[in-house]
């Protein structure tokens, strides 16, 4: 029986990474998704096309080859643009600035294949248009040129053409999900500030009532035993670009110290809110970041939650650091008569008047 939940366990296992693995490679651009990066085999035209409409990839099988207009988009110009119809279909920017650089816009992979790919557009600038069809190169960055769509014409044959499929809709579901969580983790990364708090989440009840969360009924949540809302608190402490680092006390087996957020990281969470302390500068916020690296920094973690020892719980941390570098204090320390007069929680942070809540990020 156990060897058989194994067995399930595996195959559902491999199914999620191939999926995942295939949903990093699926771009969405211009209202469409596609290929990131092509496969970079020559085929004639009439292959390109059945090998479009037969891909699966990323768990659909809704895949064509692209039109004309559609492919033209992912050329960039060297003035930003794309080609149409005005510009006669070329960047007309003459020879590329070097053998590296490739007139295709950033979302796509930089290594692919110098060559033509093919396009769904006959053209009918000939009389047997049906022969032939455009093709896009981001050399020079050009939509303007067709070939003949079959193996053979005049002893040339057109058989080494790349291949960049498209899809109207989301491959799947999650694909578009992954896509928007990016976007929304991007923008939440770019609103924090070096020594904003970071509260965090794992709970499924409601933040204005704290005991939904509570895994203790009646009096022993009310006085904190549950936690509440928020399970965790840390300081930013550096930020560079998208780089977060965060200090903070872990917990017993890893003491304090620094991480660097991602959404992996944040994934772990159901909700993380970022919080700023008002009425005071931007440089008071960071040496009170950096009061809490240089004092707290691999440390142990305070699991009896005692007050002005050699260790320290996540809250306290925060609460120590604008204690000290601005003369605030975040949450009152003697909330509730039951509990040692050093304990408060994060859900404490989460009510001072000092602070401000920025937004919020869901991780899960």
């Amino acid at each position: 029986m156990n060897f058989f939940y194994y067995k399930v366990f595996f195959l559902f296992y491999l199914l999620f990474f191939a999926f995942n693995s295939q949903a990093a490679d699926v771009v969405k651009f211009k209202g469409l998704y596609w290929q990131q990066v092509d496969d970079g085999v020559g085929r004639t035209w009439y292959e390109a096309k059945d090998y479009c409409k037969k891909l699966k990839f990323g768990g659909s099988h809704n895949w064509r080859l692209p039109t004309r207009k559609e492919l033209a988009r992912s050329i960039e110009c060297d003035n930003g643009k794309s080609p149409d119809e005005d510009d006669d279909w070329n960047c007309n920017d003459g020879p590329p600035s070097s053998n590296d650089s490739l007139r295709i816009n950033k979302v796509f992979s930089t290594s692919a294949v110098w060559g033509w790919y093919w396009t769904s557009t006959e053209d009918e600038r000939y009389v047997d248009s049906e022969d032939s069809a455009f093709v896009v190169e981001y050399v020079y960055g050009s939509a303007n040129t067709s070939f003949i769509k079959g193996y053979e014409f005049e002893n040339q044959t057109f058989d080494n053409l790349y291949s960049r499929c498209v899809s109207l809709s989301p491959p799947n579901p999650g694909i578009d999900l992954i896509l928007k969580k990016g976007k929304l983790y991007k923008n939440f990364i770019s609103k924090i500030q070096e020594g904003d708090i970071l509260l965090f989440s794992s709970c499924d009840g409601n933040v204005s009532n704290p005991l939904s969360c509570s895994p203790f009924p009646g009096v022993f949540g009310a006085v904190g035993l549950g936690y509440g809302y928020y399970r965790h608190a840390a300081l930013v402490y550096e930020k560079n670009g998208d780089k977060v680092t965060i200090i903070h006390a872990r917990g017993p087996a890893t003491g304090t110290g620094t991480d660097i957020l991602s959404r992996n990281y944040l994934s772990s969470y159901k909700t993380i809110s970022l919080l700023r302390v008002k009425n005071i500068s931007e440089t008071k916020r960071k040496q009170a970041a950096q009061y809490a690296y240089d004092n707290w920094n691999n440390t142990g973690y305070d699991s009896l939650f005692l007050a002005y020892n050699s260790k320290v719980y996540c809250s306290e941390l925060v609460w120590d650091a604008y204690k000290n570098i601005a003369n605030i204090s975040l949450a009152d320390k003697s909330a509730f008569p039951l509990i040692p007069s050093s304990i408060f929680y994060p859900d404490m942070l989460s009510q001072s008047q000092y602070l401000n809540y920025v937004t919020a990020y869901k991780g899960n």
